[in-house]
């Protein structure tokens, strides 16, 4: 769709043209499923989220002073949803369960000897609980630099964000976790220790 179409439709919806407004959605919404999916890591999730940004997009359209930033407008409502939806399910399970424990696995295997199953999963619980402790939007950062192994440019682009703030979320939460990290690391090579 060239950029004038896109403003025709977004200025048509915003006169109340429902059609318009659905020839968006359909255009856009695959897109943006991808984007918000990649933040919170659950297929139903991210449909969910997804939908509540058209439905908050199209409420507030009256809102829009310039219909050629529609698009990055439509991000951002997207990725504010999608943190609240993070927030939402930090208070209702205390965790975030989009949170992929591969990666971490991988990072903790080194601190175990096989065959001790049950602490590992006690020490990547509380690997989880540190880092469940940090704002959601640092939270998503982790995940799109540890997980899908972005670099500061892709995930900036992701996010909607200047790189800067990539570098800057990254770097406040390495530092607020290392040492909480280095010291379950140590209670755990004690445990260790103690039952070789």
């Amino acid at each position: 769709m060239t950029p004038q179409r896109q403003e025709e439709l977004v200025k048509d919806s915003a006169r109340g043209n429902g059609e318009a407004y659905g020839h968006l959605v359909r255009l856009l919404a695959p897109s943006l499923m991808r984007y918000v999916y990649g933040m919170i890591g659950n297929h139903e999730t991210a449909e969910e989220v997804t939908q509540s940004a058209f439905v908050r997009a199209y409420r507030s359209l009256g809102q829009l002073r310039e219909p050629s930033r529609f698009r990055g407008w439509l991000w951002r409502i997207a990725r504010f949803a999608a943190y609240d939806r993070l927030r939402q399910e930090r208070r209702r399970h205390g965790t975030f369960e989009s949170l992929d424990d591969g990666a971490l696995k991988e990072d903790l295997a080194e601190l175990q000897p096989p065959g001790h199953d049950i602490m590992r999963l006690e020490l990547l619980s509380r690997v989880h609980e540190e880092i469940n402790e940090l704002p959601p939007e640092v939270i998503v950062t982790l995940r799109l630099r540890y997980e899908e192994n972005l670099s500061y440019e892709q995930m900036a682009n992701r996010l909607g964000i200047p790189a800067s703030l990539v570098k800057s979320r990254l770097g406040r939460a390495r530092a607020r976790l290392r040492p909480r990290l280095k010291k379950i690391a140590l209670e755990w090579k004690q445990i260790s220790d103690e039952t070789s």
